[in-house]
């Protein structure tokens, strides 16, 4: 008797694992992004540290670039045409270190095998939505053009499952990871500083699509209710982006 009872309780457990599990087929999911400077001096600090390897990885970014096109390259010119962008880059972020926040929000709506991705500035939509096809895996904006999401290049990931949270009622442990920016037009500036990651995970939903992170990789393994991004060598500052509303089934 009490090893059928033992039986029934774990096959319980199995079961409600089981159920546990959601892979989103209706509803919306909604993160919220906070940038926030935590110490405006030491912010600018080691900003103003940072500019000669900016410099150097911009002037390397546009030499390899011009070379590539077969122009003529002046070096000096080169030289004071960089110096000057960092320096009004500089300058640009001590005016907007105390402007107030945007408020920025990602948002991705299911509806069966079909995914709507797209995000807002104070409530208003930032360019057009991006239609996912779970089924086809075509990605489409609302004219019916094809599109491309770009993801990060993951170069070191670590898990910490010892350490763990419950996040709108899904177990989560942390995962930190580092990885280059996708981003092109920037290039210069992931190239000379480090961006990292901590994101608290659940393996609770399966979906290989995030309002927030795009690396298939990582989105195989679990599903990120919180993520907190920041670099080592700008410091001072760090970006949230936290689960404000979950409505899924």
């Amino acid at each position: 008797m009490k090893k059928n009872i033992i039986v029934l309780l774990l096959f319980c457990n199995v079961m409600f694992s089981q159920n546990k599990t959601i892979v989103p087929t209706s509803g919306t999911i909604v993160f919220i992004k906070e940038e926030k400077i935590y110490d405006k001096d030491l912010y600018l600090k080691s900003f103003k540290e940072l500019k000669p390897k900016m410099k150097k990885a911009m002037m390397d970014e546009i030499y390899i670039e011009r070379l590539t096109d077969g122009k003529k390259l002046d070096t000096i010119a080169l030289k004071s045409e960089v110096e000057k962008i960092i320096d009004n880059l500089e300058m640009m972020m001590s005016l907007i270190i105390n402007e107030p926040k945007e408020e920025i929000k990602f948002y991705n709506e299911f509806n069966k095998d079909i995914i709507t991705k797209y995000y807002t500035i104070d409530g208003e939509l930032i360019k057009s939505k991006i239609i996912i096809n779970k089924t086809t895996l075509e990605i489409k904006d609302e004219n019916d053009e094809y599109v491309e999401i770009e993801e990060n290049e993951i170069i070191k990931l670590t898990e910490f499952k010892n350490e763990t949270r419950v996040i709108n009622g899904f177990n989560c442990f942390k995962v930190v990871y580092s990885y280059k920016a996708s981003n092109k037009e920037f290039d210069f500036f992931s190239n000379a500083i480090s961006n990292i990651r901590e994101i608290w995970v659940t393996q609770e939903i399966k979906c290989n699509y995030h309002p927030v992170i795009n690396e298939i990789e990582l989105l195989k393994k679990y599903y990120p209710l919180e993520i907190v991004e920041y670099s080592e060598e700008l410091k001072g500052q760090k970006t949230t982006y936290k689960l404000e509303s979950y409505n899924v089934n």
